[in-house]
């Protein structure tokens, strides 16, 4: 276990050198992040409008339903919008990453290296 840390330390230190060499492949985690912080304000967004049409009183949960049912549902719905908005922001971070690790490979490999052929990559291992 400590090998694969040591491991993975070792590899972080080189993408970060890498990095520092190679401004351009900073690209890759601005990306990264800005349409992580997307998808996470896209998925609270729902979360907010309801809240605010059941606290205006949009949302009459006395009207003949079993209000244990609804907040149950709600609940389910909440864990389920949670997986969906996580899944989506790890295949988003998960891609960008790999193609940086492309760049990096192919750095090392003395290849000229470029954002468009660290995407390029990324695209054709997508499967």
């Amino acid at each position: 276990m400590f090998e694969k840390m040591r491991t993975s330390w070792a590899l972080t230190k080189q993408s970060w050198s890498v990095l520092r060499e190679q401004k351009s492949l900073v690209v890759f985690p601005l990306i990264s992040s800005a349409l992580t912080m997307l998808v996470v304000c896209t998925f609270l967004l729902p979360p907010i409008v309801f809240f605010a049409m059941s606290s205006g009183g949009y949302l009459d949960k006395s009207g003949g339903s079993d209000p244990a049912k609804i907040e149950l549902w709600q609940r389910a719905l909440m864990w389920l919008a949670m997986f969906v908005c996580y899944f989506l922001a790890s295949v988003v971070v998960t891609f960008f990453n790999s193609a940086l690790v492309a760049c990096a490979m192919q750095h090392f490999a003395g290849e000229v290296t470029s954002p468009r052929r660290g995407l390029d990559i990324a695209l054709s291992r997508w499967k």
